[in-house]
């Protein structure tokens, strides 16, 4: 993302080209038998356990990553971009969202075949828990799809995925990193969820007629006030960051911290609620 923005700000060729490469790079990964990107690289390390792992895996972060493709499309007229960005929203629907509209982590798919095999997780409580950030990184991903692509099945997607969300929320106001957690009082928080659902949020309500829209600001407005009133930063001189209790790898032992990504999302939502419509992608 930060070349095609260095592109669209400067005018800079080569950040455009630099662009473009990680697009292609993107698409190498995409099998078109099956229609999905697989998450990572085979590498035959620690005795090939890597390449056992990711063969034919398919995580729900990716949909993060089609914004690029769909913009990559744009700028060159070829088709296989948007193809694979299409295919693999297709997929992740299929395969990745539950019939009650939670969410797996990862998918697996047979790498010879292209044959479904398994849900499973990777960072969340269980293979048939709900991972919030999960979740969120879904519905940020199909809103965006549906603003880019004007496909209403997308924004249809988005629309199911956050109402599960807010429902599994219940009067939280940042969510638990697992929704399916037994103890989800005493659990810890991922400010990271709550901040890429409010920004994927908002760029749902955009997209719906006004009556609905109001529903969806409301929530979004509602999670930045969670983040704001039990995860904000600012007034921490030593702070790195804009928002504590992230959760990178709960089941790993790694919360309460401050993530990148949880903060870039949250400017985004910030800025979303304030009424900005001009990102980079």
């Amino acid at each position: 993302m930060s070349c095609v923005a260095e592109w669209l700000l400067t005018g800079d060729r080569e950040a455009r080209d630099l662009a473009l490469e990680a697009a292609a790079r993107l698409l190498e990964r995409y099998r078109p038998d099956a229609r999905y990107i697989q998450a990572w690289n085979a590498r035959s390390i620690h005795g090939g356990i890597r390449s056992e792992f990711v063969n034919g895996r398919v995580i729900v972060d990716t949909m993060q990553n089609l914004a690029l493709l769909h913009w990559a499309h744009r700028e060159t007229g070829r088709g296989d971009f948007a193809e694979a960005a299409d295919g693999h929203a297709e997929t992740t629907l299929k395969h990745l969202v539950r019939a009650d509209d939670t969410s797996f982590h990862t998918f697996l798919f047979d790498p010879s075949s292209g044959k479904p095999l398994r849900g499973e997780t990777h960072q969340g409580y269980a293979d048939d828990s709900c991972w919030s950030r999960g979740q969120a990184w879904l519905i940020h991903g199909y809103a965006q799809c549906a603003a880019t692509t004007g496909n209403p099945h997308f924004a249809d997607a988005a629309r199911r995925l956050a109402a599960k969300a807010e429902a599994l929320m219940g009067d939280d106001g940042v969510p638990v990193w697992d929704y399916s957690v037994p103890d989800a009082k005493s659990a810890p928080r991922d400010s990271s969820a709550g901040a890429i659902m409010a920004a994927g949020i908002f760029i749902l309500a955009g997209l719906c007629e006004p009556e609905e829209a109001q529903r969806w600001y409301a929530f979004g407005d509602r999670l930045i006030g969670g983040l704001l009133d039990t995860c904000d930063l600012t007034g921490d001189p030593k702070a790195e960051g804009l928002l504590a209790h992230g959760a990178a790898h709960a089941s790993a032992g790694y919360s309460d911290a401050m993530l990148p990504y949880g903060d870039y999302y949250f400017m985004e939502a910030l800025m979303r609620s304030l009424g900005h419509t001009r990102f980079f992608w």
